[in-house]
């Protein structure tokens, strides 16, 4: 039996006590750490397995998939980021993506591939979806803001965790100034124009905007861009509602 084999069936024969094996499995071997993390994010289902995963410690986990993310596998890379999301979900797990520079990590992951770009995102979105997740978030400033920015005129795949994540942020009036910066109202105002009537993208896309209007100088950019009419015929068009 191939050692790919053997670790698929101790984390099928064993459950969440094949864990240990999973983790250990990671490394240079490349159809061994494929097939070790396709088990090991079937286990992360569970937020007890997500807890005994981050604490473990021979080797520790969230480090050793921020490491996966450099390496030349796109399979390897992308499974790791989506271990690293669900790990994300749970506050041990947001410090240990903390200690190890996870988010710095994921950003540079969009640079890969789609596939990879996405599971990145998805990890992203994860961790902004707690308010100290955002503060993980936005310990690399401007740089993330930026990517998150930029991304929204990328594919869909990519676009989507990117402007939630972004909706998340912006929620806290966390990088609004730079997120003004790199543009974020004009890719706003292009995403609302395209977007399906009540798709989570038009709904994401309005919270960040209002979040935005919420300070002075979103308020002023939202004018400029010239979004109101935009709105006011989306609103008669009955694609969306005036918050009170």
């Amino acid at each position: 039996m191939s050692d790919s084999a053997s670790i698929q069936g101790v984390s099928v024969a064993y459950g969440t006590r094949g864990l240990t094996k999973l983790i250990e499995s990671l490394g240079p071997d490349t159809a061994l750490t494929r097939a070790s993390l396709v088990s090991l994010n079937g286990l992360l289902s569970n937020q007890e397995t997500k807890l005994q995963a981050v604490a473990y410690q021979a080797p520790p986990l969230v480090p050793a998939l921020v490491a996966l993310l450099a390496t030349e596998d796109d399979d390897v890379q992308r499974l790791a980021a989506t271990a690293l999301g669900s790990l994300s979900l749970v506050y041990q797990g947001r410090v240990a993506a903390q200690r190890a520079g996870a988010v710095a990590a994921l950003e540079r992951a969009f640079s890969a591939t789609v596939p990879v770009a996405a599971a990145s995102a998805t990890a992203l979105l994860s961790l902004s979806q707690s308010r100290d997740g955002c503060g993980v978030l936005m310990e690399c400033g401007d740089t993330l803001v930026a990517t998150l920015t930029v991304a929204l005129s990328g594919p869909p795949a990519v676009a989507s965790p990117c402007l939630a994540t972004l909706s998340n942020l912006l929620r806290l009036d966390l990088g609004v100034h730079d997120a003004l910066a790199a543009g974020i109202v004009p890719a706003l105002h292009a995403t609302i124009l395209k977007a399906r009537r009540e798709s989570d993208e038009l709904k994401h896309a309005l919270q960040a905007l209002w979040n935005l209007s919420n300070t002075h100088e979103g308020k002023a950019a939202v004018v400029e861009e010239g979004l109101l009419p935009t709105l006011g015929q989306k609103v008669d068009g009955g694609e969306c509602q005036i918050a009170n």
